[in-house]
């Protein structure tokens, strides 16, 4: 089981927190797999990326680092493995095409209408456009409400 992440480098709120916690226990108890099958892949981004790699860790999830080529906003999370550098925009797709479950974490509480600037969302739109069904995507609001995202 591959899960992918998308966050805001403002980092978590307390409820998107326990929320997320919850989500990446819940995958564990459901899908059945034992050992070190749970692979958790994230941009390496200041923030977001960052709490929760550190949370998939203490899980027991192994870690995989998908950096942006942007210095000043890498958290440098000492991951398992790292790939290379790459474009935000190209990591993100990379981090979708990759993993069977998206996890998103948006810092704001609606979705805003298409800007330059906006990772959290942009990865959440290029998941939708893949229309791959047996890959769901969670959104994780501020106030720690989850849904899967169906759009």
């Amino acid at each position: 089981m591959i899960v992918g992440f998308t966050g805001s480098r403002e980092g978590m709120t307390v409820f998107q927190e326990a929320t997320f916690r919850n989500v990446l226990t819940m995958i564990m108890a459901k899908s059945g797999i034992t050992d070190k099958e749970y692979i958790f892949i994230h941009g390496d981004c200041i923030g977001s990326d960052e709490e929760a790699a550190q949370i998939a860790r203490d899980l027991g999830f192994e870690i995989i680092g998908y950096p942006a080529n942007i210095p000043k906003y890498r958290a440098y999370f000492s991951s398992d493995v790292e790939k290379e550098p790459e474009q935000p925009l190209v990591r993100n797709r990379n981090i979708v095409k990759d993993c069977n479950l998206l996890i998103a974490m948006p810092k704001e509480t609606f979705e805003p209408k298409p800007m330059q600037g906006q990772g959290t969302w942009s990865t959440i739109r290029y998941a939708r456009k893949q229309q791959r069904l047996d890959r769901p995507c969670y959104i994780i609001w501020p106030n720690g409400v989850r849904e899967v995202d169906k759009k």
